[in-house]
């Protein structure tokens, strides 16, 4: 809006002793002084156009108003992306920074008023948008994640999983697939090395789906560690059923204590 003050000036009128300012709408603020200068103190809250006239006064008249001189005051333009979201892989979203008509700049390059995201292979991006409304500036930013709708197939010695969706909400599918007979056991793994959830001796053939349940659990990272009596498997689940919680791909340090454990796991689990 720029500064909260106006100064407006008018040339002397002839006998005139004193003059009398008007400021429209009443909303806009208000308007003082008695002589060739008026000042405005603008209401922070008002936008949108005004109008500034004066008039000359004697002991023996006043003069009509003058012509207005209309003053257009501009706010920051208020945008809002949205809270942070999470899509399927396969979709798009259309974000949208509304104010019709303003200048836009997007962190894409777009200067549309609105864009379409989808997956670039990233578990998430992060998107923000400037407006400027003659100078004026707003701003907001969204991070959007993408989750894996189906899965895809990774190999534990004769065992197919998939492991879907993620990230997620606090619940996913482990489906397991296997010619023979198989037992294997399971844990999800906190990033301080503790364990959240667990399952021992998982024994099936062909296929079997493992619902698996954390909802209870915070939005963060976990390390999901499968295991038989030959060999260890782990990849990284994703929780998150708010908006805020920025998937990030980053190493998940366990304690060596945990490693130790797993190993005791294994030399006797069978």
């Amino acid at each position: 809006q720029g500064t909260p003050t106006s100064v407006y000036t008018t040339n002397p009128a002839v006998n005139a002793e004193s003059y009398d300012w008007k400021l429209e709408p009443a909303s806009a603020g208000t308007i003082e002084g008695s002589q060739t200068t008026g000042t405005v103190t603008w209401d922070p809250t008002f936008f949108g156009t005004a109008e500034v006239s004066v008039r000359s006064v004697n002991s023996c008249n006043v003069s009509l108003y003058s012509d207005p001189i209309d003053i257009t005051i501009y706010g920051n333009p208020i945008v809002n992306l949205g809270n942070d979201t999470t899509i399927l892989q396969t979709e798009t979203l259309v974000l949208d920074a509304g104010n019709p008509g303003m200048n836009y700049l997007w962190s894409t390059g777009d200067t549309n008023q609105t864009i379409t995201v989808g997956y670039t292979g990233n578990l998430s991006d992060t998107y923000w948008v400037e407006i400027n409304n003659n100078g004026c500036m707003g701003n907001d930013t969204i991070i959007v994640s993408f989750a894996d709708p189906v899965g895809i197939p990774e190999r534990f010695g004769d065992i197919t999983l998939m492991i879907a969706p993620n990230p997620n909400k606090g619940q996913f599918n482990m489906e397991l697939t296997s010619g023979k007979k198989a037992t294997l056991s399971l844990s999800l793994i906190n990033s301080l090395g503790s364990t959240v959830y667990q399952k021992e001796k998982l024994t099936f053939s062909g296929k079997h789906t493992l619902k698996i349940n954390i909802k209870h659990l915070s939005d963060g990272m976990y390390t999901l560690v499968i295991f038989d009596n030959k060999q260890v498997f782990s990849k990284k689940i994703i929780v998150q059923k708010y908006p805020g919680y920025e998937s990030r791909e980053k190493a998940v340090m366990l304690p060596a204590a945990f490693f130790i454990y797993l190993l005791l796991i294994l030399s006797n689990l069978f």
